[in-house]
């Protein structure tokens, strides 16, 4: 049973981006958002509803004919809520395991000082992130560079 929910879901999710990716060929830039479900799928945004039910027949068409590079879009919300789990599955442990390590290098009588400063040295550059963000997507109006400034964290 839990498969078939899958397929279903995963099968729209796809023609939902096809049927995107369709309108913003057709359209260019506009702000649109989905959502599938194993019933099918909605948009959000000022589209009339022949115009997604026409851009919806087209995706379908061109998915069965096998363009299947329709069904993955860069712009899809799923994308960031993996980049986010995998982000906490990972960094968590990594902060753990670095105070761990930090602990066994710390000569005796000065680990007051050493985890002082460790402390210390992650609140003084906590801004960093989130300000060359700002300045990355200010600078080149985009998002997506924005965030990729978080890989210079990593």
């Amino acid at each position: 049973m839990l498969d078939a929910w899958v397929d279903a879901v995963r099968k729209h999710h796809a023609l939902e981006h096809a049927t995107v990716a369709v309108l913003l060929a057709r359209h260019g830039p506009m702000r649109v958002a989905g959502r599938a479900s194993p019933d099918g799928f909605f948009l959000l945004g000022s589209l009339a509803e022949e115009e997604v039910d026409a851009a919806a027949r087209e995706a379908l068409r061109r998915l069965r004919a096998g363009e299947s590079n329709l069904a993955v879009s860069p712009h899809c919300g799923t994308n960031i809520a993996v980049a986010g789990l995998a982000a906490g599955l990972f960094v968590g442990p990594n902060q753990a395991a670095s105070r761990s390590l930090l602990g066994r290098f710390v000569p005796k009588g000065k680990e007051t000082e050493f985890f002082g400063f460790f402390a210390f040295s992650g609140k003084a550059t906590a801004f960093m992130g989130p300000l060359l963000l700002g300045v990355v997507t200010a600078l080149f109006q985009s998002q997506r560079l924005g965030m990729a400034t978080i890989l210079l964290f990593f």
